[in-house]
């Protein structure tokens, strides 16, 4: 294989499971960042089942804000929320860069450098990575919550142009994305969900072998991961 895989970690403040990491890490994280930006937005910091399609079903429906409300600002909602975007933006930048030369130079009908996130939800991540370069980029966000894909697609389909969005599971991105390939690939949060479930290893494995199968083959291909430090029990 010739893809680079980027991890980045972001470890619990006390002796979680991974699950548990999950609910109890984002709901402070969130209190502070909300605390300091003076927010009043209305999502939902209970926990729920996060591993279920129904549970995120539920979550989005029940933290949409109201019709007089419907900022962006409201509407986006950031797991390991202290992770700055712009982290992720360096992160990715030297492998937009390469592919912007190779498809302007060779004879690629017009394609342009490609990112994917799975398990999207509505993080403001897509929009910024649709803007953070000098060369245009194409961002597909997949989701398996169809509420949600609606919701990203009413929030961002007219302010980005180059986005795609795909109601589809992560456990199946070969069939899902018709064997389309990406040149990143962004994973925010989704393993900490898979790992909520019961029997998650297979789950990873899945969602593992679809990235390796849908990700570039080309030299510059990266995959980037951030999760919560996995429990010592789940390594």
């Amino acid at each position: 294989m010739s893809w680079i895989f980027a991890v980045i970690l972001i470890t619990p403040a006390f002796g979680f499971t991974s699950c548990d990491s999950f609910i109890m890490n984002n709901r402070r994280l969130r209190h502070l960042q909300a605390k300091k930006k003076g927010s009043t937005h209305n999502w939902n910091h209970e926990p729920f089942d996060f591993s279920s399609r129904i549970g995120w079903d539920n979550f989005y429906k029940e933290g949409n804000p109201s019709d007089d409300e419907q900022s962006l600002e409201n509407l986006e909602y950031e797991w390991h929320s202290h992770m700055p975007h712009s982290v992720i933006v360096d992160a990715i930048a030297p492998t937009i860069d390469a592919a912007s030369k190779y498809y302007n130079t060779a004879a690629a009908d017009n394609e342009i450098p490609s990112i994917l996130l799975v398990g999207t939800g509505n993080s403001a991540l897509p929009r910024i990575l649709h803007d953070a370069f000098d060369t245009p980029v194409r961002v597909t966000c997949l989701d398996y919550s169809p509420v949600c894909v609606e919701m990203i697609r009413s929030m961002y389909a007219d302010l980005c142009p180059n986005m795609d969005f795909v109601l589809g599971d992560a456990t199946r991105l070969k069939e899902t994305l018709n064997s389309d390939k990406y040149d990143v690939i962004v994973d925010k949060g989704l393993l900490d969900a898979l790992m909520c479930g019961e029997g998650f290893d297979s789950d990873l494995e899945k969602l593992m072998a679809g990235i390796d199968e849908v990700l570039t083959r080309r030299e510059w291909g990266m995959s980037i991961l951030v999760c919560f430090q996995l429990s010592k029990s789940n390594r």
